[in-house]
């Protein structure tokens, strides 16, 4: 049997943010910040919005797209309206105000989107900021253009983020296996692509199956999202709005969605049984894309026993900060 935990580590190396990148990305977040809080202040003279990281970044799972650029979403909580949406500035008042402030600060001019104001960066990333208000009872409803305040539905990124971690705190490879998943689709594309970020965190997180190694791992919980969406199983977000994210996929889109699952899970048991490490990763690798590293043959050795390392348990990366 092939013993790849270690190529699955590199590989982990390989699809995460790490170092320069989120030093920047980071830098770039206080930045748009700063020059937001600002103009609120002294040219809009009201309350200084607030800021909540929210999405993959926050949870740790963001990845190194294979190409395009990566991004991070910023919640920014309006303080200088009151609690009726009726009364509440248009999305696209909002979306002028923060375009305004952040103008002229980075590679191209901001990006008024449906619902947020997308900044684009040098670095080849994006920022998102979507904008939010509270209420009369309490509940957090995003912005959103050609929509009246009063229809503004409510959205809770931050509740799913303390979700995700309540998770995390159970299942200690969760982060590592969502990172392994989405870099996964985006290298098969087609029909997965219709798993955004989002639903593929919540159902690796729902169906999770730990086991001794990563790749055991990948495809137990493989076979398990299989088997879930084979039989019509919704991916439900946990928090509010509570909405089912298979809702737009069809019948030949689920379908050729849990196949590629069971394709998965079936090459991967191929790549456990295969004779050599480098015969399970070279199965592993046309699952994952040219990024999943395969190891030079060991001369001399052949068998069960070519290139064999040692693989500690799985405990989490926990390089993500």
């Amino acid at each position: 049997m092939a013993d790849n935990q270690k190529q699955f580590q590199d590989f982990l190396t390989e699809i995460q943010l790490v170092g320069e990148e989120l030093t920047s990305l980071r830098t770039s977040r206080e930045a748009n910040r700063n020059r937001i809080t600002k103009y609120w202040k002294e040219t809009l003279k009201r309350n200084a919005p607030t800021f909540e990281e929210q999405g993959s970044f926050e949870m740790g799972t963001v990845i190194d797209p294979i190409t395009g650029d990566y991004d991070l979403d910023d919640g920014m909580y309006l303080n200088c309206i009151d609690d009726n949406p009726a009364d509440w500035p248009t999305t696209e008042t909002i979306q002028n105000w923060v375009a305004n402030a952040v103008e002229g600060a980075t590679r191209e001019d901001p990006k008024r989107m449906k619902r947020c104001v997308r900044v684009p960066y040098q670095g080849g990333y994006h920022i998102d900021i979507p904008a939010y208000g509270k209420d009369e009872e309490g509940k957090t409803r995003v912005f959103k253009k050609a929509t009246p305040a009063t229809e503004f539905e409510e959205s809770n990124p931050v509740d799913l983020v303390d979700w995700f971690a309540k998770k995390k705190k159970l299942y200690p490879s969760l982060r590592d296996l969502v990172r392994f998943f989405k870099a996964w689709r985006d290298f098969q594309k087609g029909d997965l692509l219709k798993v955004k970020s989002v639903a593929m965190t919540i159902l690796i997180a729902n169906k999770i199956v730990e086991a001794a190694t990563y790749g055991e791992s990948v495809v137990k919980t493989a076979r398990a999202c299989e088997a879930h969406l084979r039989y019509n199983g919704t991916i439900q977000k946990p928090v509010a709005p509570f909405e089912d994210l298979t809702s737009s996929w069809s019948a030949d889109e689920r379908t050729a969605i849990a196949d590629a699952f069971k394709t998965l899970a079936d090459r991967g048991d191929d790549a456990i049984a295969a004779e050599t490490v480098r015969d399970g990763a070279l199965i592993w690798q046309r699952q994952y894309g040219l990024r999943y590293p395969v190891p030079e043959e060991e001369k001399g050795s052949s068998g069960s026993n070519a290139m064999r390392t040692a693989a500690p348990a799985i405990t989490g990366s926990g390089s993500f900060a």
